[in-house]
């Protein structure tokens, strides 16, 4: 799995090792995509749409 903030229809990415996890050994393609998508679609409505910080609870 690999995150990226542009490029994300491409065939191929040249990323930083960082943004980059091994795929768990029980989940396909298409289980790591939604897991992805879902957690920083969560993530961008917490952070920067709610402006959810450090030390804050919802």
């Amino acid at each position: 799995m690999g995150v990226t903030r542009f490029g994300g229809y491409s065939s191929h990415l040249n990323i930083d090792s960082r943004y980059v996890f091994k795929l768990p050994s029980k989940w396909n393609f298409d289980q790591g995509a939604g897991f992805l998508v879902q957690g920083l679609t969560a993530y961008y409505a917490l952070a920067a749409l709610g402006d959810l910080k450090k030390d804050r609870r919802f």
